[in-house]
This record gives C-alpha cells, structure tokens and sequence, in this order.
C-alpha cells in the first residue's frame, strides 16, 4: 500500500492588531492640559489635541481625556458641566469639548465671555466685592462693562449671604450685572442705576454713552491686556477703541479710585507679534485718584514694575486691601470670618491654614 505523504498543516493565527506607537505624553499631563484649556478658554477641539501631544489622527487619546473628565468635572464640589459636540469648524468631522457655562452662560457673546478666565475671573470676583463691602453709604460705586467685572457682581450677591446687602448705591452700564441681580436672591442691593447709552446686542456692551454728569468715589472697570513700550511704559489696552473710550469716562468720573480688574495671564510679557495689542485706556488724570490694578495670582512679568510705576497698586490677595485687616478683625470679633474664610478657600483664594492672617486669635 502506498504510504499517503502527511501534509503539514501551518497553525493559523489571528491577525495582528496594530501597535500603536507609545506617546510621550502621559495620561496625567493631557488630562491637566484638557482642563486648563476648559478653564481658560470654555472649550478645546480634538484638533487642537492631538496638535499639541503629536498625535496626528489618532482619536483613542482625545477620546480616553474626555471621558475622563466628562466623569469627573460634574462631581467636584464647584461642578463643571462639560460636554461634547461636532467641530463644525473642521471638515473632518472633528469634535470640541465645551464648558456649558453656568455664570451668566446665557449672556456669552464673542465679546463677552463670562467662562473665559472662569476661575481667574471669580477670584478677582471675589477680591473686589469684599473690599467694596467694606465701604460704607457714602461710597457709591459704578460697575463698568466687561465680563470680569460681571463677576465682581456675581461674588457681591455670595459677600451679601455671608454680610448682608451693600450700604452703598452703584450704577452700571454692565447690562448683564443688572439682569442677574433682579433674577436671583439674595439682591446684593435694594436698587441699580442704569446710565443712558446705546447698547449692542452682538458684544452685550454700550457703544457709546452720554457724557456723565456724575461722580463716583469707586469706579470699577477691566481691561483686555497690557502694552509695554520702553518710552511710554504700561498702559491698560481694551480690545477696540469704542470701549477704551467709554473706560476712560468713567474713570475720569472716579473721585477716590479706579479698580481695574486683570487676569494674571494677561500680565504676561510678549514680545513680537505675539505682543499685547489693543486700544489705549487712558488713566485718571486727577493724581488724587488711587490705582488699584486686580488680579488673582502674582506674576514674575516686567509689566509689574512698570505698572507700579505707573501708579498703579497691584492687589493679588485679601490682606493688600487698605484697611482691610482691620475689618476682618471686627468680622472675627463678631464671628463672621469663619463663613468668609471658608468662602475665600472654596475659591481657592486662600486657607485658614495657609494664611497666619486668616488665622483665628486664641
């Protein structure tokens, strides 16, 4: 009988998956780098993504980060709703992680942009609003128009909870500052003066306003930067001139101080074409006036001295304040520091436990 040859048989395996090249970035740092855009910007696209960790078009790390953060961001104790959507922009079908803003979301315009700077923002907020409580009735204040300063009304209605109303009387051209107020309790004030001007529904700010016949001892306003030139020095900047103009009549209105209200990113010195640009805010012509330039953090920048220079106070915690250790003394004294000093942390402002002045005497 002939022998049949055995025919080997090759084991079958299943097919390879393609490895994926191993980023150099950890998961950490494009989670940190995600959020940071969220809090800064209000949104991020997948495009933007993977530009910046080198991924090309790869989608399991953008998509791995937004889960991450669409899972965690909504259960903080200060929630952050955040969502996903198509990237219109990109014809490639990208996709853009938002913050949904909560903070005056509905008054968001490309010119007013309350969830831009978000954290920065209530934190000068909340800065400005308790130095403004400790004015007596006879400082009225004027609020001017742009997003920061939205904020500062927005924390006057949190130091109202913890202090009560505003003695004093305010005025505004902050449109959005005035809706919010009448919408929710606890009003920070009885009433609102709205000054005569035209206001444009695309920015949410006044195009142009009659000349006030008034004077405020507080004026309270924000800019959009800061230009540094080697001959003149620092001058505040606004994005268009329409609104550097409205600025300066404010502020030459201010009897006692302008307080001008400024993100620390904002300080940062550029050079080149990536230089602050932008509309002249001229300052108060009257020397009487004190400058106080606000902002959340410290900045290592040449902007600072030279704002200093300029006159200006730079405030960046509680205790810079004039007077303002005296009146935490007489809120511990009358045991309300405890309710403030927890707000200040929540914020991220400041601890009892970091701060000797926030410390309660034995």
């Amino acid at each position: 009988m002939q022998d049949i040859p055995h025919q080997h048989k090759e084991r079958e395996f299943p097919p390879r998956e393609r490895t994926r090249s191993k980023s150099k970035y950890s998961f950490e740092e494009e989670c940190s780098w995600l959020f940071e855009q969220l809090a800064s910007g209000g949104q991020v696209t997948r495009k933007a993504f993977n530009t910046r960790f080198e991924l090309g078009e790869r989608l399991d790390k953008w998509s791995i980060a937004c889960d991450a953060l669409l899972g965690v961001l909504p259960k903080l104790d200060d929630p952050m709703k955040v969502k996903k959507r198509k990237d219109e922009s990109d014809e490639s079908g990208g996709e853009v992680l938002y913050l949904e803003t909560s903070e005056g979301g509905r008054y968001c315009t490309k010119l007013f942009n309350p969830s831009e700077d978000r954290f920065a923002k209530r934190q000068i907020g909340a800065l400005v609003a308790l130095h403004l409580r400790t004015l007596g009735h006879d400082k009225p204040g004027f609020l001017g128009s742009g997003s920061t300063v939205f904020h500062v009304g927005m924390q006057m209605r949190e130091i109202a909870k913890l202090l009560g109303a505003y003695e004093q009387e305010f005025s505004t051209i902050n449109i959005a500052i005035a809706a919010d107020w009448c919408e929710r309790a606890p009003h920070p004030v009885d009433e609102v003066s709205i000054l005569e001007g035209t206001l444009k529904t695309q920015s949410f700010r006044y195009d142009d306003m009659e000349e006030p016949s008034w004077f405020a001892p507080i004026v309270v306003i924000s800019a959009d930067g800061v230009h540094l030139d080697e001959r003149s020095g620092a001058s505040l900047i606004a994005k268009s001139a329409a609104v550097a103009k409205l600025s300066h009549q404010v502020i030459e209105r201010a009897a006692n101080s302008v307080v001008c209200c400024l993100a620390s990113r904002k300080l940062q010195h550029r050079t080149g074409l990536e230089a602050s640009g932008g509309a002249i805010i001229k300052p108060p012509s009257a020397a009487k006036v004190r400058r106080f330039l606000v902002s959340e953090g410290e900045v290592k920048s040449p902007i600072i001295p030279a704002l200093e220079k300029a006159g200006w106070e730079i405030i960046t915690n509680l205790f810079k304040w004039p007077t303002m250790k005296e009146h935490v003394q007489q809120w511990k004294e009358q045991k309300k520091w405890q309710g403030i000093a927890d707000y200040l942390n929540s914020l991220g402002l400041a601890t009892v436990e970091q701060s000797e002045d926030l410390k309660d005497p034995k």
